[in-house]
C-alpha cells in the first residue's frame, strides 16, 4: 500500500575513480516518487541526454534479459542454477526491421 507523499529509495554510485572516468552509474530506485524516469547522459561530441518518462520497469527488463540469455544457455555446456557472472557474455543483435505488407 503505498502512502501519499511518501517514497522509499535505495542508491547506488559507483565508488569514485582512481582514473580518469569512463563511465559512472548512479543508480536510484525508488516507489512512490512524482516523476519516474530513466535517464541516460553521454558527455561526449556532441552531447546525448535522453529521458525515458515512466522509466523500464524492471519485470520487462528481467523479462528481456531472460529472453536474451537463451541461446546462451542452450549453447552452454554448465547444467544446473547458473548466474548471470558464469554465462558467456551477451551479443548484441542488431534488429532487422521488416516491411509491412498492408495491403
Amino acid at each position: 500500500m503505498a502512502l501519499p507523499d511518501a517514497a522509499m529509495a535505495a542508491r547506488a554510485l559507483s565508488p569514485p575513480p582512481a582514473q580518469p572516468e569512463a563511465v559512472r552509474l548512479d543508480l536510484e530506485m525508488s516507489l512512490g516518487v512524482r516523476d519516474p524516469h530513466d535517464l541516460v547522459e553521454i558527455n561526449g561530441s556532441p552531447p546525448i541526454r535522453a529521458v525515458i518518462q515512466g522509466g523500464i520497469q524492471g519485470d520487462a527488463a528481467t523479462a528481456a534479459i531472460i529472453a536474451n540469455c537463451i541461446p546462451a544457455i542452450a549453447r552452454s555446456r554448465l547444467t544446473g542454477l547458473l548466474s548471470m557472472r558464469e554465462l558467456p557474455a551477451l551479443p548484441y543483435f542488431r534488429p532487422r526491421f521488416q516491411q509491412r505488407d498492408d495491403g
